[in-house]
């Protein structure tokens, strides 16, 4: 079994598709073994299987949830997708993990392990990797190995890939078993695409690197070193070698290409990796270089302890350093952890609050769409008892419908907070939307609708019809049904 193991890893690495099957993906159309439709990878399969893939990143894997370190790989990601003169929806995800891993699967959705983020020396290591599997996602991987398979005609290889996903999400035992019994001999072929693909990824993202600004030999410094530390020791291979075959012809490929593209000398190596890095409780050089009070707040953090001296500190800094909003972050999540325990008196209160107003006001002008910060500073309002203001702060917040998971989930229980139900139904409706779990947002919506219509409520049933629209999905089959027939 060993043998089949190790190319079975191969496979699911050729392909992107990293992740287990999973169960209850709502309203997916499954096809059945030996349909035509599995023999067609289109962008309706792309979406399907980006849905799938979306459900079980999201249900079967821990997510990082912590604000800052989403916002700066996000942040990233847009950066570097920018440069790729390509108008598709990438996804970016952190991933609580530990191993040196990223991957890039179906329909843009990419994902970076925080073991990742610990592992890289510099920001420009970490943008290589992020352009690397946003290179797998331009140069359309999944789909070409589809079509190559098709070419040499073992298009049944994929196909059972494809069926055991899609099949998988309603049994992952089944899942599984369809992608074993679907393994033939031309294994080695695969294999050597996949290193072709991997080619590919590392010149199209050495081009995306040094188009965004960063250091075009960052991809080969990193990889190269990773190889170099573990070339003698198989047992201590990084994921990300496993799941990126590396060789050295291919280093000797990154570097020739890196050497073509101008180094940019003129950007400024960011430190907020390091915070990033410390703020994930990571063993860096950062504490040399950064505020001695951030310092304070990583090992207090880290030792689930909370003084009002490191958040005094905070807010000073975040007074004179608003480049970037870590600080105040920072502060906010200490007040919040504060308040929670009980560690603030009446007096501390008023005095706090009469403090950070205008600081609050300030970051507001300056930084509208930036979702940490608006998320902290909706935690620190509940825990002050400011659960109107913080809805209203979120519901200000550009394109509040917007389906994103955090800012819904966010507004759901700020929303829940002042005893809104309808509005916090639908506002979960939103966020089971964005992971593509469409029964649970039928489910919910319908909850928004009932309480809606018994609180005459025409706000809220106003947002609820212009949403059943956008998103038919979400009615129910006997008005689907109607529609349908309507529609005829």
């Amino acid at each position: 079994m060993k043998p089949i193991a190790s190319h079975l890893s191969a496979l699911l690495l050729m392909s992107c598709i990293t992740l287990p099957a999973i169960s209850h993906a709502g309203d997916l159309h499954l096809p059945e073994l030996g349909s035509e439709s599995l023999t067609i990878y289109d962008s309706t399969k792309e979406k399907e299987l980006g849905d799938a893939f979306r459900l079980s990143l999201h249900t079967q894997f821990e997510l990082s949830d912590d604000y800052e370190t989403i916002d700066y790989i996000q942040t990233l990601g847009r950066k570097i997708v920018a440069e790729t003169g390509i108008n598709r929806n990438f996804e970016f995800y952190v991933i609580k993990n530990p191993t040196i891993n990223a991957f890039a699967g179906p329909n843009g959705i990419i994902g970076i392990h925080t073991g990742l983020i610990k592992a890289v020396k510099s920001e420009d290591e970490l943008a290589s990797v992020i352009a690397h599997e946003i290179a797998h996602v331009t140069q359309n991987h999944l789909s070409r190995q589809f079509n190559y398979q098709q070419g040499v005609g073992t298009v049944g290889q994929f196909a059972t890939l494809l069926a055991s996903i899609l099949i998988g999400m309603q049994d992952p035992n089944a899942g599984m078993g369809v992608y074993l019994g679907g393994m033939s001999y031309n294994l080695e072929t695969m294999l050597k695409n996949s290193r072709q693909h991997e080619f590919e990824a590392d010149s199209i993202g050495i081009e995306y690197l040094a188009k965004a600004g960063y250091e075009p030999f960052a991809m080969a410094d990193f990889f190269g070193r990773l190889y170099e530390e573990s070339r003698y020791d198989e047992f201590q291979v990084p994921e990300i070698l496993r799941t990126h075959p590396m060789s050295d012809s291919r280093l000797v490929q990154s570097q020739h290409r890196a050497n073509i593209l101008q180094k940019n000398e003129k950007r400024t190596p960011l430190s907020m990796l390091e915070l990033i890095q410390l703020r994930n409780h990571f063993p860096t050089n950062a504490a040399k270089t950064i505020e001695h009070c951030f310092e304070n707040f990583a090992s207090e953090q880290k030792a689930n302890k909370v003084s009002i001296e490191t958040t005094q500190c905070l807010i000073d800094i975040s007074k004179h350093s608003a480049k970037h909003t870590i600080f105040i972050n920072a502060a906010l999540e200490h007040l919040t952890e504060l308040a929670n325990r009980n560690l603030l008196n009446a007096d501390s209160k008023n005095l706090i609050q009469s403090d950070t107003q205008p600081l609050l006001e300030y970051y507001d002008a300056i930084y509208p769409t930036q979702l940490s910060y608006h998320l902290r500073k909706a935690d620190f309002l509940m825990s002050m008892g400011e659960n109107k203001k913080a809805l209203e702060s979120l519901q200000q917040f550009p394109e509040p419908k917007k389906l994103n998971y955090l800012l819904n989930r966010k507004l759901a229980e700020t929303a829940n907070a002042n005893h809104l139900e309808a509005d916090a139904y639908y506002y979960r409706t939103l966020e089971e939307l964005s992971i593509s779990n469409f029964k649970r947002a039928r489910y919910f919506i319908e909850q928004s609708e009932k309480i809606a219509i018994k609180q005459k409520n025409e706000n809220i049933l106003n947002e609820i019809l212009m949403l059943k629209q956008r998103f038919p999905v979400l009615s129910n089959k006997k008005d689907r049904k109607h529609n349908d027939l309507s529609a005829t």
